[in-house]
């Protein structure tokens, strides 16, 4: 696998059920700058409870 730089997500691509999950749970998001990414809601949720 590896990182493709050039891949460009589809609707059908998004919509699968392992790959929406990967979504949700911030996956996708743009590294480059670590201190302005945010949290995604499972993340704000488990610091919530001290998890």
């Amino acid at each position: 696998m590896g990182q493709v730089r050039d891949f460009k997500a589809d609707l059908e691509w998004l919509l699968s059920p392992k790959n929406f999950a990967k979504v949700l749970d911030g996956r996708y998001l743009d590294r480059s700058n670590e201190q302005c990414r945010p949290q995604t809601e499972r993340q704000r949720m488990l610091a919530s409870i001290g998890g």
